[in-house]
């Protein structure tokens, strides 16, 4: 992406210079310091500058110009991003970036630029994964060396700063009461016939992690079957290796709420909830009759905490006479939209809306009045996939933390087609 780069201080001079591409070498800057002496401060310079075969992309900070060389406008913004990154790394590295830092730490600064930016692609951004590989000045490499006569290999900084700590992690973290709570939530889609028949379906699943523990525990998560998310988003915390050979999910946790995996299946074993529409009008068309019938099946045991059922309506026709033999039902004329609200509903239960229906304004019924007919639903306690955690083990702390597991199954799209 970057074609070359350069770091110049505010009389000129360019300290550190690194170009990927023969041609563009320092007459970059002789075109770019012109342009510098056009404004009365450095600030009022644009941030993006064009010329014919290339745009030149740079920000000023504390006396420092960082100065890169693009092919074209698209990728200029992308460029500035990256260069206030690697100003933040330089302050993370040194605490402080201006010139006497940059000659202070020049070798330093060069590697960090190497290991960046691999042939000018943005390659190590990670603060944390680039201290692994480029060791910064600390007093440990400075002792080292003054009672050694040799500093710390970059290998042996990277194992050393391995065991500090990790990139999501801080390991100072402390809590008084120790827990972690894994949420498995299911999203499950599907498409229904009028006859409740399933047409076609799909799940959608993430495990969520609430993690408050203390410290830098090892985590081992088993799955009752991890090949439903072998092939899945994992968050950089996993180990990908293990997880793929042994089907074990090894990390350290980040600390909050993060998502751990997501897995989709793309056939559901089974739908939950099952809508059976029947519509009818008399022979003149101008009054009509809608029964739903609401069934619940499969939930194991679960009830439904949340059911809503939306039926939209046509403007050709009134809605009167809503009856349900269970929940509240309204119906908002202004949306034309029907809604069918239940809350704690046992499973095995066959339930039904009934409507009459007369047409507005001498128009004609139609027997395609009501388009698609959308249900909302929450079952806690269900993971439709089956999915569930084995064994979850904390390693490398002594405490032992609480665990909380919960499996949420919900609807995504979840549309029955009356016709």
């Amino acid at each position: 992406m970057l074609l070359s780069l350069f770091l110049i201080n505010s009389s000129g001079e360019v300290i550190i210079e690194k170009s990927w591409k023969t041609e563009h070498t320092r007459r970059v800057c002789d075109l770019f310091w012109q342009e510098v002496l056009k404004v009365s401060s450095p600030e009022e310079l644009a941030p993006l500058l064009h010329f014919p075969k290339f745009d030149i992309a740079h920000i000023y900070t504390c006396g420092i110009f960082l100065v890169s060389t693009v092919r074209n406008t698209l990728q200029s913004t992308s460029a500035l991003e990256l260069l206030h990154r690697l100003v933040d790394t330089f302050v993370d590295y040194f605490g402080e970036f201006n010139e006497h830092a940059i000659k202070e730490n020049f070798v330093t600064v060069y590697e960090i630029i190497e290991e960046v930016l691999d042939h000018g692609f943005p390659f190590t951004v990670n603060i944390a994964s680039l201290k692994e590989l480029v060791p910064p000045p600390s007093l440990l490499s400075r002792m080292i060396g003054s009672v050694t006569g040799s500093s710390l290999s970059r290998k042996d900084m990277s194992e050393w700063n391995s065991h500090k700590r990790v990139s999501w992690r801080n390991p100072n973290i402390r809590y008084a009461h120790n827990e972690i709570f894994i949420d498995i939530i299911e999203e499950v889609s599907a498409i229904l016939d009028s006859k409740g028949h399933c047409i076609h379906s799909g799940i959608s699943g993430n495990i969520v992690v609430n993690c408050r523990l203390s410290g830098m525990p090892e985590l081992s998560l088993h799955l009752n079957d991890s090949s439903l998310a072998k092939h899945s988003f994992v968050h950089p915390c996993v180990r990908y290796g293990r997880f793929i050979r042994e089907g074990v999910v090894s990390f350290v946790p980040p600390d909050g709420v993060f998502q751990l995996l997501k897995y989709e299946l793309w056939k559901a074993p089974y739908v939950p909830i099952t809508l059976e529409p029947q519509y009818s009008v008399d022979k003149e068309r101008k009054r009509g009759r809608l029964q739903l019938t609401l069934d619940i099946r499969g939930c194991g045991g679960k009830p439904c905490e949340e059911i809503t059922v939306s039926i939209p309506f046509r403007n050709t026709m009134n809605v009167t006479n809503l009856n349900v033999t269970r929940g509240t039902v309204r119906y908002d004329s202004q949306l034309e939209l029907c809604k069918w609200n239940l809350v704690n509903v046992d499973s095995a239960r066959t339930l039904a809306l009934t409507a009459e229906l007369s047409s507005n304004q001498d128009k004609c019924l139609l027997p395609m009045s009501i388009s698609c007919i959308l249900v909302d639903f929450r079952i806690v306690g269900l993971a439709l996939s089956n999915l569930s955690v084995h064994q979850l083990t904390v390693l490398n702390e002594s405490y032992k933390p609480y665990k909380g597991l919960r499996r949420i199954t919900k609807s995504g799209t979840y549309e029955i087609r009356p016709y």
